[in-house]
C-alpha cells in the first residue's frame, strides 16, 4: 500500500486527503492541532507545524512514505520541499517553496527573470515605510510576505493610513519585514496550471468575483474567462517566465494577475491548487479528477491530459456577514445547474464573519452554458443564498 503525506488538514485540504483514501493509499496528514476536519479523514494524523521543515522531513523518513502533496495553501511550501529533496520524491526544490512562499524572494526573482510584476520596496519601520511612499505612486498595498489567503495585505490610500496598515501587514508575518508595492489599477483575474518537469501542461484562466475588504479578497471565481488572445497570450509568457525564474519543476500552479490595458502583471505565483474551489473548477471545466491529477504528480506519473473545456462553471463561497452560532443554511437554486454544494459547518457550531477567505462556511459550484450565463446564474445564486444564524 502506498503512503501519502498530505500537509495540511484545513477545509481545503479534504477533498484532497479524501482523493488519497479513495486511491487506497495510507493517509498520513500533517497540521498543527485543532479542530480541522482533515485530521478525522486520515488514517494517522500527526500535530506538526507544516513550517518545521525538519520535523516534517524526519517524519517522511520514519514513514517511508511514497508521495507528498498539498492544496490551497502556501505555508507548508518550503516543508514539501525540503520532503522531496532529502527523500528524491517528485515536486518541487526546497529552494523553489521558498520562492514560492515568500512574497519578497519571489519579487526579486521575478524582477531578474523579466516577469511583469508591480514596482515594491522592502521596508522594517514604520519610518522606511513613509519614505517608500513617497517614492511609488498611489494607492500602494502594504503586505505580510510569509502568509496565504489574503492575510496581512492591506490597500492604503493615504499617508495618514501608514501606521495602521504597517501594523496590520507586520503582526500578520513571522518575519521582522513587509512589503510595500504599487497598486496596480485593473482587472484581477487569475489561472490554474501545471508544469512537469518545468513543461507547463496547461492553463485555465478564470475569471475573479471580489470581496472587497482590506484588500480584494476573491470569494468565487468562473470560467471561461474571455479576453483578447493576445492578452491570453501575455497571461501564458508570463507564467513561463515565472515558472523559469522560480525553479518550478513538477507542480500545480496558483497564479494571480492583474490586466491594465493590455499588459498581465503577476501579483504572485503559488506551486499548488488554489483555494476558493478553484481545483472544483477545473475538474468541472475540463470534466476531469483534478485532485488525482495532483496526487499523480506528486507520484512521479505523467498523465496525459488534453484539458480540452467542456462545461462553462463557477463558484461561490458561502460567507456570513456576522458571527454567531448557526441555525442553518437555505440556497434557492432548483431553477440552477448546480454541481456540489459543502456546508463545512453544521446547526449549533459557532462561525465567523467573513473577513478573509479561510472565513468561508461552504461553497456552491454550478455550470451554465457559457461564461454570461454562468455569471448571470452566479448572481443570481448570491442572492439566494441565506446563513440563519441563531438569535
Amino acid at each position: 500500500m502506498k503512503k501519502a503525506l498530505v500537509l495540511g488538514a484545513g477545509t481545503y485540504q479534504v477533498p484532497l486527503i479524501r482523493k488519497s483514501k479513495e486511491r487506497g493509499f495510507h493517509t498520513i496528514v500533517v497540521s498543527v492541532a485543532g479542530n480541522y476536519p482533515g485530521f478525522a479523514l486520515a488514517d494517522k494524523p500527526y500535530f506538526i507545524n507544516t513550517v518545521d521543515c525538519d520535523a516534517i522531513v524526519r517524519l517522511a523518513q520514519e514513514e517511508m512514505i511514497d508521495c507528498v502533496c498539498t492544496t490551497g495553501t502556501d505555508v507548508a511550501m518550503q516543508a514539501l520541499g525540503a520532503v522531496c529533496d532529502q527523500l528524491g520524491l517528485p515536486g518541487i526544490t526546497e529552494e523553489a517553496g521558498i520562492l514560492a512562499t515568500n512574497k519578497r524572494e519571489m519579487k526579486l526573482k521575478f524582477d531578474a527573470g523579466g516577469v511583469r510584476t508591480a514596482h515594491f520596496r522592502e521596508v522594517d519601520s514604520l519610518e522606511q515605510l513613509r519614505v517608500a511612499f513617497d517614492l511609488l505612486a498611489k494607492p500602494v498595498i502594504c503586505k505580510a510576505v510569509d502568509t496565504s489567503g489574503s492575510r496581512g495585505i492591506i490597500k492604503v490610500n493615504t499617508v495618514d493610513q501608514l501606521p495602521e496598515a504597517f501594523r496590520y501587514a507586520r503582526g500578520a508575518s513571522q518575519k521582522n519585514y513587509i512589503l510595500i508595492e504599487e497598486y496596480i489599477q485593473g482587472v484581477e483575474f487569475g489561472a490554474q496550471a501545471a508544469v512537469i518537469e518545468g513543461e507547463l501542461q496547461f492553463v485555465m484562466l478564470h475569471g475573479d468575483i471580489l470581496h472587497h475588504g482590506k484588500t480584494d479578497i476573491p470569494v468565487g471565481h468562473y470560467v471561461p474567462y474571455s479576453v483578447p488572445a493576445h492578452v491570453e497570450e501575455d497571461a501564458k509568457r508570463q507564467i513561463k517566465l515565472a515558472v523559469k525564474a522560480l525553479g518550478l519543476s513538477t507542480c500545480v500552479i496558483n497564479a494571480d494577475f492583474v490586466l491594465r490595458g493590455d499588459q498581465v502583471y503577476v501579483l504572485e505565483i503559488g506551486a499548488r491548487g488554489g483555494a476558493t474551489c478553484l481545483p472544483e473548477l477545473v475538474s468541472t471545466y475540463y470534466d476531469m479528477d483534478y485532485y488525482g491529477y495532483i496526487l499523480d504528480l506528486s507520484l512521479g506519473l505523467k498523465p496525459q491530459m488534453e484539458f480540452k473545456p467542456k462545461f462553462p462553471c463557477g463558484n461561490l463561497l458561502i460567507k456570513s456577514a456576522s458571527a454567531g452560532t448557526l441555525e442553518g443554511f437555505e440556497i434557492n437554486g432548483d431553477h440552477l445547474d448546480i454541481v456540489e454544494v459543502v456546508h463545512d459547518y453544521k446547526p449549533g457550531d459557532k462561525v465567523p464573519a467573513f473577513q478573509l477567505g479561510p472565513d468561508r462556511l461552504g461553497h456552491v459550484v454550478i455550470r451554465g452554458a457559457d461564461d454570461v450565463e454562468v455569471l448571470h446564474d452566479l448572481k443570481v445564486l448570491e442572492n439566494n443564498i441565506k446563513v440563519i444564524l441563531r438569535s
